[in-house]
Parts: structure tokens; C-alpha cells; sequence
């Protein structure tokens, strides 16, 4: 089928009307697709040497400033895909098709939505047009070219999750999403006003200093559903992309506001300058159904049901036979004959105990002589020509065809005729008029069971054969990388995720009130149990003392890495992916705001210190601070490092004791050292709890001397000149257990994970 082309630089929908020659009668009323042509060429010359003149009036750095936010909106006017196939693996093997056969064209100055019933696979699209997923066959095309990574700088991606932290504000956010995207081609003064224009665009003014709330661990207070949900837009806007894809962007909202988010939408497609706005919606109501220019309609099996202008999805549903009834929102009205599934469900279970009704073949209940069988539970074994049914409150007369309710003559010729006669159940009895009730559901199980197929044969006859020769297979998305947090610096992406991790940490007030309250209740446990034991004690004491306050802080510190740490991956992930952050200077920045949060654990062990009655001196008590503080940072290394593997904080705590247990046992407290087999000795070499325990009990016996000195140094086969070598063995082992999580943790948000 012939694409139609268009001249001009804004896009408009062509009104020629499709060649249906040869085509069944009910697909003469298909609408047309979109047009499928690029913009002329020397419109496109006018506009670009129109920038470029209004460029050279300006200076160099706004011109500069300018490129830089209009990167998308220059060139980004038409996108358009085929997605042929996309399938994914199963965990029992095999694979399930998710996408089929689905085309679409999207532009600019348009507010374009995906519908469909649950599970269909919009989400599924949107991460294939967006190219967060590439693994799908078929071919990209952003103003009939195919894609390269500058795709990413065009395209802002508004997941229907809200991931962000609860403790910062709207400002704030917003101030370190500009910072990231925009530093390396603005100053600071212009990525502060940028943050401002955008809060000026999507109407948060008001609530610019009040933090975002919300959290993982407790709930804190904080933005409203609808107002987390134009936080999220405004995140993306602030790099001024020409293309916008929202996942259900209304999802969690009732109708008004989620209106109002739409109407926002649609106003950001149609202003200066204009943008791709392409959502994925679940069940608008019919005045955001309204506010769409373009539909692309998935049916319950993931293949296009429908792709084209909003206007005439009714007519193109008429020509099918299918009208939609006065006062009926059309988006639900679509979604039905869209889904199989629903209407399936609605005929096999049962809705009630009532009578079983037998349901003949279509063309015998839609002919002159409705015949119902004997035996059938009604009261009327035969109902004759004229006789009317009752059906969804409304009565239909039978002999006469254009009385039935959105269907055509001839319209439903294939329905059901393999199987002759189905079987359902009537929620209500049926009078001895012949009439049955509302809940009977036999004209809507007529009227509905193809829909679905009927719709995605003539979207592809109309529609999809053409797209699919056009565009073709050419897989070239599957070689294209993303910018993945190229837009600013590394310096500049430490200090902001060491501001953002700072601000986050000072203001958890909950966290912080938990943590202090849990060392002071276990430091006075320690000194309460080893009340002035140490100054008479013969080595026994002394042991046990350090060994559990060193093990109880060394579980403490790293458990609380654990709890907070993975909810973080899933917001890395997606400022990652969207150009806005890169996990080294975010991991160093996150790391080292945590070490004044940490000194917390110190009190701990220096609160039992004097009420136990370890040595006084200045030099003991500052190495005590000093070692602790260095098992402290270990531990908490150890926490990274568990967590760096998994974004689950259940599945860090379970691989925690992996590494801690271990470390434990070859201690030197519980297994002599030098009986440790060969083939473990390698365990007690990059053990934590082995070299801090080791300069504990080094640093009191060096005070104290006399018989606790020989005995500690007997039973942990340790002696003096050994603390030099186990301190730099502690700082070596710290660092490198940070070092190795940084190092996971970059590989997988490079070459594993994906956005969640």
C-alpha cells in the first residue's frame, strides 16, 4: 500500500483516503495512516538557517547554551518503528512471544498514547522505542534515519515508578539532575535557572522547598501522588528533550489529577518547541482519551489492533461492525474489543447460580427465526418472528437486523463457527415472555468474541504491511549505545552525589536517632557487664571483651549498610541510562558522606572503654579509636560489597554472613592459628576481624605488660612487632573491599542490569 507524503516543517496527518481495492467492505472505512514522508529538504534548509541566524546574534555561550538545550527539538521531528518481534525467556525454558507485528509513527506537536488491555505489552513497547530494550527484531527510524547514541540525548524517558529520595526537595532534585546533564555546557548560574523555568513549566513553584517524602525502609511526608508524578516529567525536561515517553503517567491518580498531568502533557507536545509525547496509558477516562491526537492499540496477544488518528478509531470500529453506544467512553469501549482475554473470562465462569442457557451459531441467532432449544431452561421453548429480547435493559427487536446493537449485517459471519454452539451461564432467571436479564451477557459474547482478531487483520492489512516494507528489519538498533552519563564530568559528578548523599544522610533523622540509640544502649551494655573488670583480669576478660565489641560492631555497621544501600541501585540505574550520573563517582561521593554517619559506632566502644578499665594512656586509648574506626570502615566495605551484587537489601543481608562467618572463625580467638589447614590459611589472610582483633589485644597488652601480656600472646600466637603489619594489612584490606564493590557495582550497571 502506497505511503503519502507531506511537505512542510510541522507534521499534519494526511486525509487521502487508502486504495481498497480488493479490500472486504468493512476495511473501505479504515483510516489512513499517518503520513510517512520526511519533511522537505529545503523546509528543513529555511528552519535550520533561521536558528542559525538567530544563533549568530547571540553570544557565543548562549549560542552555545542554546545548541545544547535544543539538541533534540532541531532534528527530532518524526519517529517511526517496527517492532517485527519481540520475545522473552522463560525460567522453565522456551521463550513467549510478547510484541508482534506492532508499527507506529510518532511526531512532533502531537500527543500521541499506547492502549491497551493489561498485559499486552506497552510498557514493553515503550522500552523498545525508547531502546532500553534493543533485544527485538525489526527497525527504528528518527527522521527516516536509522538510529545512533545521540538517539539518548534526544529522548527523555519518565518510568511510571517514582524512584527518588525521599529527603531532598523538588529544588534539590531538580538542581542535581541539571548539574549532571547540563554542567559540562552551562555554568551553574544557568543550571539553577534552568531549574527554575522548569519548575515555572510544570507548575511546582509553590512546593519547590518542601522535600519529596515517600521512602523504602519507613514513610516519610511529602509531595502528593500527582505532584511526584510532574516531578518526574520535570526530572526529564530539564535536558529540553524533543522526545518524551511516559510510562502510565496517570497510574496511581484519580481522574482529575491525572487529567491535569495529561493536559500538561498535551501542552508541552503542541508548545515551542514542539516535542514527541508518546504515553503509555491503562484506562484513561473518555476526557483524557480525548486529549490523544494519535492511538497505537495492542490487543491482548501484543499485536496491533489499531494505529491512527484518535478521531476516527470510532469509524474504523464501525466499519468492523462494531459501533460504540451514546454516552459510553470510548477508551473502554476500545479496550473490550481490543481484549480477548476479558471477554473469554466473562463467558466460561461462571457469574451466578442460575440456568444454563445454550448460545447457537451467530448466523441463527441473527436470522428472522430465533429458534432456542428445548430444554434449555426456558420457560418458552420456541420464540417466534416479531418476539423481542431483552438484553442489557434495552429491547431489540429480532426481525429487524439493524436493531442490534453495534452490529453490522454480515459483520460477525466467523464468529464462533468451528465450535457451532457455546455454553455460559445466566446470572438470572429467564421470564416466561422469553426474555432473559441484564447479566445473560449472550448479545455482548456475539458481538465481542473476534473482535480482537478481526481488529488486528485489518490494522494489518491497512497499516502494518506497509510499515513493515518501508522500514523493513534492519536490526541496526541493536549496535547502538546510549551516552550513559557522558554529559558532565567526573568531578562534577562526584561533589553532586557527594552533596546529594550528604544532604540524604543529615537529614534521615529517624536513621540517625536508631543507630545513636542502639550504640550508647549496647556501649553501656559492654560496660555494665565488664564493670572495672579489665585492671584485675589475667587476659580471659580482656579477650572476650574486645573480641565481642569488635564482632557486635562489625555486624552493626555492616547490616546498616545492607538495609539502605540497594534501594539506591534502581535510581543509579536509571540516572545511569538517562545520561545523569556514572557509578564510580557516585559510588565514592555515596561512600565518603557515609563515613561522618559512621563515627556513630565509635561511641560503641568508647563508652565501655573506661568503664571496663582499659589502659588510660593517650597513645592507647587513640590507636583503640583509630582501630575501630578502621574495622568500622572494613565492615561497611563489607556491606557494600555484599550489596553491590544484588538491589534486593533481603538478598545482601542473606549473602552478608557469607562473608562475615568466615572471618570469624579465623579470628585467632576461636582456632588456634597455627593449626589452620593449608588449604584455608588464605581465609585468615583477608579476614578483618583477624587483624583488628589482633591490634586490640596488641595495643592494651603493650600498656599493661606483665602476665595478661605473655598469656594474650600465647593464646593468640601473636607478638608485638606484628602490629605494624597488621594495621597496614587492615588499611589494605578496607580499601580493597571498598574497591572491589566499586568495581561490581560498575560492571553490573554497565553490562548487566537494566532500568528498573
Amino acid at each position: 500500500m502506497a505511503a503519502s507524503a507531506s511537505v512542510g516543517t510541522r507534521p499534519e496527518m494526511s486525509d487521502r483516503k487508502l486504495d481498497s481495492e480488493g479490500a472486504p467492505q468493512a476495511l473501505r472505512v479504515l483510516p489512513p495512516p499517518i503520513r510517512t514522508g520526511n519533511n522537505d529538504e529545503n523546509d528543513k534548509e529555511d528552519t535550520n538557517q533561521t536558528f542559525l541566524l538567530r544563533l549568530e546574534k547571540q553570544g557565543k555561550t548562549d549560542a552555545m547554551n542554546d545548541v545544547v538545550s535544543r539538541v533534540g527539538s532541531i532534528k527530532a521531528q518524526v519517529m517511526e518503528w517496527n517492532v517485527a518481534e519481540y520475545k522473552v525467556k522463560l525460567r522453565k525454558g522456551g521463550k513467549k512471544t510478547i510484541l508482534q507485528n506492532v508499527v507506529g509513527r510518532a511526531e512532533a506537536g502531537f500527543f500521541s498514547a499506547i492502549l491497551g488491555p493489561s498485559g499486552c505489552g506497552k510498557t514493553s513497547l515503550l522500552d523498545c522505542v525508547a531502546l532500553r530494550n534493543s533485544s527485538f527484531t525489526g527497525a527504528l527510524r528518527l527522521d527516516g534515519q536509522p538510529l545512533t547514541s545521540k538517539y539518548f540525548l534526544h529522548t527523555g524517558y519518565v518510568h511510571q515508578k517514582e524512584l527518588l529520595f525521599s529527603h531532598l526537595t523538588v529544588r534539590e532534585h531538580l538542581t542535581f539532575h541539571s548539574v549532571t546533564r547540563l554542567s559540562r555546557g552551562r555554568t551553574t548560574e544557568e543550571c539553577l535557572g534552568r531549574v527554575e523555568a522548569v519548575l515555572q513549566e510544570v507548575d511546582m513553584v509553590k512546593v519547590g522547598d518542601s522535600q519529596i517524602g515517600g521512602g523504602e525502609l519507613y514513610v516519610t511526608k511529602g509531595l502528593s501522588g500527582g505532584e511526584r508524578k510532574r516531578l518526574n516529567i520535570a526530572t526529564e525536561l530539564l535536558a529540553d528533550p524533543s522526545i518524551l515517553l511516559l510510562d502510565e503517567p496517570t497510574s496511581g491518580l484519580d481522574s482529575v489529577m491525572g487529567e491535569l498531568i495529561c493536559l500538561l502533557l498535551h501542552d508541552l507536545a503542541r508548545r515551542d518547541p514542539k516535542r514527541i509525547v508518546l504515553v503509555a496509558v491503562h484506562s484513561p477516562s473518555s476526557r483524557i482519551f480525548s486529549l490523544f491526537s494519535h492511538l497505537t492499540i495492542l490487543s491482548s496477544n501484543g499485536e496491533l489492533a489499531y494505529f491512527g488518528l484518535r478521531q476516527r478509531i470510532l469509524s474504523f470500529l464501525e466499519g468492523l461492525g462494531y459501533a460504540c453506544p451514546k454516552l459510553f467512553n470510548p477508551a473502554d469501549f476500545v479496550l473490550e474489543l481490543a481484549s480477548t482475554k476479558t471477554i473469554q473470562n466473562h463467558i466460561s465462569d461462571p457469574m451466578a447460580a442460575g440456568e444454563r442457557v445454550e448460545c447457537l451459531a451467530p448466523q441463527e441467532v441473527l436470522s428472522k427465526n430465533l429458534d432456542l432449544e428445548e430444554g434449555s431452561g426456558l420457560s418458552a421453548g420456541r420464540q417466534d418472528k416479531g418476539d423481542s429480547v431483552e438484553i442489557d435493559n434495552r429491547n431489540y427487536s429480532n426481525n429487524n437486523k439493524n436493531d442490534a446493537p453495534f452490529i453490522e449485517s454480515g459483520s460477525i459471519s466467523n464468529v464462533s463457527e468451528e465450535s457451532g454452539s457455546s455454553e455460559i451461564r445466566a446470572g438470572s432467571a429467564v421470564s416466561s415472555g422469553g426474555t432473559m436479564g441484564p447479566s445473560v451477557g449472550v448479545h455482548m459474547y456475539l458481538r465481542m468474541s473476534n473482535s480482537s482478531p478481526r481488529l488486528v487483520a485489518a490494522t494489518k492489512a491497512s497499516v502494518v504491511d506497509d510499515f513493515q516494507a518501508r522500514l523493513g528489519e534492519d536490526q541496526r538498533h541493536q549496535k547502538v549505545h546510549g551516552v550513559k552519563g557522558a554529559r558532565s564530568s567526573q568531578w562534577a559528578l562526584f561533589k553532586i552525589n557527594l552533596w546529594r548523599a550528604w544532604i540524604q544522610e543529615s537529614r534521615e533523622k529517624i536513621g540517625l536517632t536508631v543507630r545513636a540509640a542502639m550504640t550508647v544502649t549496647l556501649g553501656l551494655l559492654f560496660g555494665l557487664l565488664y564493670l572495672y573488670q579489665i585492671p584485675k583480669d589475667k587476659g580471659r576478660n580482656t579477650a572476650g571483651f574486645l573480641f565481642s565489641l569488635l564482632v557486635t560492631m562489625l555486624i552493626a555497621s555492616s547490616v546498616n549498610v545492607c538495609l539502605y544501600f540497594p534501594f539506591e541501585f534502581a535510581i543509579l540505574m536509571r540516572e545511569y541510562y538517562a545520561g545523569g550520573n556514572l557509578p564510580i563517582p557516585y559510588f565514592l561521593g555515596r561512600t565518603l558522606a557515609s563515613v561522618p554517619q559512621s563515627m556513630l559506632f565509635l561511641l560503641m566502644g568508647i563508652i565501655p572503654y573506661f568503664m571496663a578499665g582499659l589502659a588510660p594512656t593517650v597513645s592507647t586509648f587513640g590507636y583503640f579509636v583509630l582501630i575501630l574506626f578502621l574495622s568500622i570502615f572494613s565492615a561497611q566495605s563489607l556491606g557494600y560489597l555484599a550489596s553491590s551484587f544484588t538491589s534486593n537489601p533481603v538478598v545482601s543481608l542473606s549473602i552478608l554472613p557469607l562473608f562475615i562467618t568466615p572471618m570469624i572463625l579465623f579470628s585467632g580467638m576461636l582456632y588456634e592459628r597455627h593449626s589452620v589447614p593449608a588449604g584455608l590459611q588464605w581465609i585468615q589472610e583477608i579476614s578483618v576481624i583477624n587483624y583488628s582483633f589482633g591490634l586490640l589485644v596488641l595495643n592494651q597488652v603493650e600498656a599493661v605488660g606483665g602476665q595478661v601480656r605473655v598469656f594474650l600472646h600465647q593464646f593468640l600466637q601473636v607478638e608485638q612487632k606484628d602490629f605494624s603489619i597488621f594495621l597496614v594489612n587492615l588499611i589494605v584490606l578496607a580499601l580493597g573491599y571498598r574497591l572491589s564493590a566499586m568495581i561490581i557495582l560498575m560492571i553490573r550497571v554497565r553490562f548487566i542490569s537494566k532500568p528498573q
